[in-house]
């Protein structure tokens, strides 16, 4: 079975006892005819969290067991974080999922009925979430103490900034919401983005918008990472933010391998927001939202790019 197909020709059971059988970790990504989305991880092959358009959990897997018509897609070899994609697709549901013993979702309802001598319990699709930050460029490095810099505003932040002769990344909020950065080189400001009132502003004119009552954070980074954040500061946009299903990430960092490109692929949804850093084609590794370590390792990342409703965007 390839790994990509339409449901019509292998139906979401056929595909959730194939994935089974590869005893492999990774992310099924469904679609159906009227464009609702859901996607499945699996642990060691065994279906372990769903969520997307039709809910979460044992209610959402049903549902997809359910499409007729649509399109899948198995990313294999992605290991999720269980704090982000904890389980919520019961152990006994998970085993009829990947058993062959269902070809519907009406017989995997009654299958678990007679597993459990009583009706089963098919939890509502969870209601609609609060709306997500979009992608967008998150803070990385060892952060550095912001009494070195403190100041009123962005001008005299920079200014503070330059005594410390770091390279970095300086980020600004607003009300717990980003507003802008700063790619900073030895001290200098060597590029800036921010935007508010629905623009954004880029260089000099970055400096002179940055709303009033900011907070400031500054992250040292290595010389050889700040080109991929002076690059996205300056507004260099190689993809423009778009849902990441229209976006083949493998695809793409093979393609800036052999390019040589350095650029930030930033992506975000209700799974939470990620960025994958390449570097003259080599990939660096990957930030999380949780956290500024640079990781290695950018599974976490992916699964979250592959999630149901994430939206990607890359700069470089």
């Amino acid at each position: 079975m390839e790994h990509r197909g339409d449901v019509e020709e292998h139906s979401p059971l056929e595909v959730l006892e194939y994935v089974a059988s590869r005893r492999a970790d990774g992310v099924i990504y469904f679609r159906d005819a009227e464009g609702l989305s859901a996607y499945v991880t699996v642990n060691d092959g065994l279906p372990y969290h769903c969520g997307g358009s039709f809910g979460e959990g044992n209610a959402a897997a049903l549902a997809v067991a359910a499409i007729g018509k649509g399109s899948y897609n198995y990313v294999e070899d992605i290991k999720t974080d269980n704090s982000i994609f904890p389980r919520n697709i019961s152990p006994e549901l998970s085993g009829v999922l990947v058993s062959g013993k269902a070809a519907t979702a009406a017989e995997l309802v009654e299958i678990l009925e007679e597993m459990a001598d009583r009706p089963a319990e098919v939890a509502e699709p969870a209601p609609p979430v609060e709306a997500y930050p979009g992608p967008m460029i998150l803070p990385a490095g060892r952060p550095v103490d912001s009494a070195k810099y403190a100041a009123g505003n962005a001008a005299d932040v920079l200014y503070n900034l330059a005594g410390l002769g770091s390279s970095g990344l300086l980020i600004v909020e607003k009300d717990n919401a980003r507003a802008g950065f700063f790619a900073i080189i030895n001290g200098e400001r060597s590029a800036g983005r921010v935007e508010t009132g629905g623009k954004t502003y880029i260089s000099d004119e970055a400096v002179d918008e940055v709303p009033a009552g900011c907070e400031y954070r500054f992250y040292e980074l290595p010389e050889e990472i700040i080109p991929l954040y002076d690059a996205a500061a300056r507004g260099a946009v190689m993809v423009a933010r778009m849902d990441s299903a229209a976006v083949n990430p493998e695809e793409f960092i093979a393609w800036a391998a052999d390019t040589g490109k350095s650029c930030i692929i930033a992506t975000a949804g209700r799974a939470g927001s990620a960025n994958v850093l390449i570097a003259s084609g080599t990939v660096v590794g990957a930030v999380l939202a949780q956290s500024p370590e640079i990781h290695r390792e950018i599974d976490d990342a992916l699964a979250i790019f592959f999630a149901i409703d994430s939206e990607v965007e890359i700069y470089g």
